[in-house]
């Protein structure tokens, strides 16, 4: 279901003609409450909040507390969590000779990252970097001039170890802003160390005596979603309710370098819970149960939005799903990828967006909104963009506050359109 003609975006701002009392429920939406949030969830306590972190516990803690606070009924459901990388010491990669380009230590995360598929290797090892040879790498950290793909890497890595080569240098591109970024989880380990390099730079390596290490290692974690609900006021439709979803995990600090992960996703959870704040302390009560729930585990894999549908399922719910991932910045159309049969929940948005002059538009938005569709559950995902994400550039200052009320009003407003009798049962 397309969305109706091009609109001009205000940033929230509503028209004159507003149906019912939903303008002084839009209105409730407070943005300083929002920025509060997103500056919380991004501080130093807790530390990016990756799954398997104290930081990323605490997180949670506070999540349960804030809800409890706003008076929903609270609901925890933990789960576990595989293979999540853990940096115990910063990588590095130090240049021992080569020609045109200065010895010397690299920045990690500037110059280069650790691969997600990489073998552990705590001590240093020193090769000389060269390109692929068929008759062999004996002693040699190998320059791979693609990126690796499919069961490419794993095979070649364990004919390398053969031949006993050193690692393997595989390309990464930087983000937009200069950093490579981090990735918490990957496939199975390779035979070798693999240590990923800005192509700029791999380029020049040929020939170079360099000496590298990849300390980390893979961890287990206890996961958890965090649910808070506001009870319908028709029994008649609690079998149907309402889930709004943001995940609250990150991909977690470096060893002494900070990655708040605030765009991804405290952005979105900032939102989440300013909006159930807003209909917990409003005067209207939905017809339908709203179940705003912080899923976890996104980061690895988006295990707490499967976990959470698979429940939603075992409990002969039949929910609609609005998702929020990445809400930091407005250049253009509000983003919304469209599940299978959520017409129901296109036309709310769709009309949240013309009374808003919010303009949409159809695009990916590749977040837990997938899990829930999937399950067989109408789900759409909405995200309006970040400066940065996975890298230390994703920081609450690039986070816009007309960017939050945007989207806080959208979902409010949503909310509310799919709550009116003229939208019909499923």
């Amino acid at each position: 279901m397309p969305f109706t003609a091009t609109r001009t975006a205000q940033q929230g701002n509503s028209v004159t003609r507003t149906p019912g009392g939903l303008a002084s429920i839009v209105g409730s939406f407070a943005v300083g409450e929002a920025r509060a949030a997103l500056e919380t969830l991004s501080s130093k306590r807790f530390a990016g909040r990756r799954l398997g972190t104290n930081g990323h516990d605490r997180a949670r803690v506070w999540l349960v507390a804030k809800m409890i606070a706003l008076g929903l009924q609270v609901d925890v459901s933990e789960f576990d969590v595989h293979g999540i990388l853990d940096l115990s010491a910063t990588p590095s990669l130090d240049i021992l000779e080569a020609n045109g380009i200065p010895p010397g230590a690299l920045e990690h995360r500037v110059a280069f990252a650790e691969h997600p598929r990489s073998a552990f290797l705590a001590t240093p090892l020193q090769g000389v970097a060269r390109h692929l040879d068929g008759v062999g790498n004996a002693g040699d950290w190998v320059i791979l001039e693609a990126v690796p793909q499919g069961q490419w890497l794993p095979d070649l890595a364990h004919q390398l170890a053969l031949t006993r080569a050193v690692g393997i240098l595989t390309p990464q591109f930087p983000a937009a802003d200069g950093y490579l970024s981090k990735r918490v989880i990957g496939g199975s380990t390779v035979d070798l160390p693999v240590i990923a390099v800005r192509p700029d730079l791999l380029s020049k390596l040929q020939g170079a005596v360099v000496r590298a290490a990849v300390p980390f290692t893979r961890v287990n974690a206890r996961g958890a979603n965090v649910a808070g609900i506001i009870a319908g006021s028709d029994p008649d439709l609690n079998g149907q309710p309402l889930v709004i979803s943001a995940h609250y995990d990150g991909v977690g600090d470096d060893p002494g370098r900070r990655l708040p992960s605030s765009a991804d996703n405290g952005s979105g959870v900032a939102v989440l819970v300013e909006v159930a704040r807003v209909l917990a302390t409003s005067a209207w009560r939905p017809p339908r149960p709203i179940i705003f729930v912080a899923v976890d585990g996104e980061e690895v894999g988006a295990f707490g939005s499967r976990v959470h549908a698979t429940a939603l399922g075992k409990a002969g719910l039949q929910p609609h799903v609005l998702n929020l991932d990445m809400v930091a910045r407005f250049h253009g159309p509000v983003a919304a990828e469209i599940g299978p049969a959520s017409d129901r929940i296109v036309a709310a948005l769709d009309r949240a967006g013309e009374w808003l002059k919010i303009p949409l538009t159809v695009a990916q938005v590749a977040s837990d909104n997938r899990s829930y569709a999937k399950a067989g559950f109408p789900a759409v995902g909405i995200g309006l963009g970040a400066a940065s994400y996975h890298t230390p550039a994703d920081t609450p200052d690039r986070v816009d506050d007309a960017a939050l009320a945007l989207a806080g009003r959208l979902v409010i407003a949503t909310i509310w359109h799919l709550c009116r009798e003229e939208i019909p049962n499923d």
